[in-house]
């Protein structure tokens, strides 16, 4: 029970970092001071994205999925997400007027930046299924 307390104890004491995805869609970078805000975005649209994506697989009949079908869905997830990401913007403006660095159009740009960075993945995956479906080895030639 003690050992449990300290760890929470610890866990919560340690700071923030940026995190950082560096597979093949480029690098996201979350700024300490936003990513409070922009977490629950990151795991709606995950959890939106995963759960479409079964879906759709589902009512296709297909195990796999081509670009059109990863388009569609990060379409839903998008979709079903809209209001966490209001929720994150307006989080992460709060958190960064409130720290008071740069202008407003410097923060709004930082805002919307990780934003998109974070959605990256889900636009550009599509096209990479596509083009990695077209490849030869993938079509066993």
């Amino acid at each position: 029970m003690i050992f449990s307390l300290a760890v929470a104890l610890l866990a919560q004491s340690t700071p923030v970092s940026i995190v950082k995805s560096t597979e093949l869609i480029g690098t996201v970078q979350i700024p300490d001071e936003i990513a409070p805000a922009v977490i629950p975005y990151v795991m709606c649209l995950s959890d939106r994205s995963n759960a479409a994506i079964k879906a759709i697989a589902a009512r296709d009949k297909v195990g796999g999925l081509d670009g059109s079908r990863v388009r569609e869905a990060s379409a839903m997830a998008f979709a079903d997400c809209k209001a966490k990401r209001e929720e994150a913007a307006t989080g992460a403006r709060k958190a960064l007027d409130t720290l008071g660095t740069g202008t407003a159009a410097t923060r709004a740009k930082t805002i919307e930046d990780t934003l998109v960075g974070i959605e990256t993945p889900y636009t550009s995956n599509a096209d990479k299924l596509d083009a990695f479906n077209k490849a030869p080895t993938a079509s066993g030639k």
